[in-house]
């Protein structure tokens, strides 16, 4: 066998388990949440300031936010805080992902629930301050200018930022927006993240693939000893 059947044997298993593997979208939601201030996932660590985890359903749209006696401004929600201070919801990655999507709850124009302005909330991406802020009960924005953000339940207030050229993510952090006076009005719930991946050499892979690949080297064993036989 020539060499470039040699090589296309190996390079065709190999693929297999590049491609086959297939890296899957990790997706973490509110309804992951229980009580406690602190979560852990294979994918994520996850911490609450300012109290604890808290799930409701408003609109038809649910969501997780924090809930504390002392310092909650509206319950089940992310908010400015009392006495504690701003409360928020921490994302720290576990290995090498990229941000594809996230999906807030309960962020609402003026007039809804007696909001005063137009509310907003924090993203804190690696690092960095973003700002994504409702313009009107169909239409937000977000600060950036990476991702575009689409409606999904007026309602409900939920709207889902989403990324074209997924990126690397460290961490992401949920805050309340800039409410003025009051802390009401800067605040929102949690509802989704996805991720994805960051493909490797062979990512996912790959039992299959390299079942190939090794049984390519099977093969081409087995017709060197033939011939040799003859």
């Amino acid at each position: 066998m020539s060499k470039m059947k040699i090589a296309t044997a190996l390079l065709g298993g190999l693929l297999t388990s590049v491609c086959g593997g297939g890296a899957q979208a990790v997706q973490i939601t509110y309804a992951d949440f229980g009580g406690g201030s602190s979560l852990s996932t294979p994918n994520f660590n996850v911490t609450a300031t300012g109290g604890n985890f808290e799930q409701k359903t408003v609109g038809g749209s649910s969501g997780v936010g924090v809930g504390s006696e002392s310092n909650s401004v509206v319950a089940g929600e992310i908010d400015g805080g009392l006495q504690g201070g701003p409360e928020s919801i921490s994302f720290t990655a576990v290995g090498q992902q990229r941000l594809n999507s996230f999906t807030v709850a309960f962020l609402y124009p003026t007039g809804v629930f007696g909001d005063g302005p137009n509310e907003t909330a924090r993203i804190i991406i690696n690092g960095i301050t973003y700002t994504l802020t409702v313009e009107d009960s169909d239409t937000a924005t977000f600060s950036s200018g990476l991702g575009s953000v689409s409606s999904d339940n007026p309602g409900g207030g939920q709207w889902t930022v989403s990324f074209l050229n997924p990126f690397l993510l460290q961490s992401i952090v949920f805050a309340p927006g800039n409410g003025g006076p009051v802390a009401a009005d800067g605040d929102f719930a949690f509802n989704q993240l996805t991720t994805s991946p960051v493909p490797g050499p062979i990512v996912g892979a790959g039992l299959p693939g390299l079942m190939m690949a090794l049984g390519g080297l099977v093969v081409l064993a087995r017709r060197r000893r033939n011939q040799a036989c003859v």
